[in-house]
């Protein structure tokens, strides 16, 4: 029975309960965005990222848009419709990397 008493699940906050693929996991730090917490370059990172994603999608999906155009021989349609398509999937994808934080990870 005593020995029951001295083992205690892990804190929420401690590295053990973190998952592997957590955001803090992978930079090695305990500090969300990485480095430590008086270093102003720690999140750039991240913006980094957010804009690759939104950039992404909207290229992507507009030149998937252009070449429906193309094909269709019709105007810039498709393209438009894909360029919004993209903005869409790009702030879906910002917001399950970044948005919903640890409770939404299951």
């Amino acid at each position: 029975m005593a020995a029951d008493l001295r083992k205690r699940p892990p804190r929420f906050d401690s590295s053990e309960s973190r998952p592997i693929y957590s955001a803090r996991s992978m930079t090695g730090s305990g500090h969300p965005g990485g480095g430590p917490p008086n270093d102003m370059w720690r999140g750039m990172s991240t913006g980094w990222q957010i804009t690759a994603y939104m950039l992404g999608g909207i290229l992507s999906w507009g030149l998937v848009g252009f070449l429906i155009d193309w094909l269709a021989g019709t105007g810039n349609v498709f393209t438009a419709i894909g360029m919004v398509g993209g903005a869409a999937g790009g702030v879906y994808l910002v917001y399950v990397h970044f948005g919903r934080g640890d409770e939404g990870k299951r």
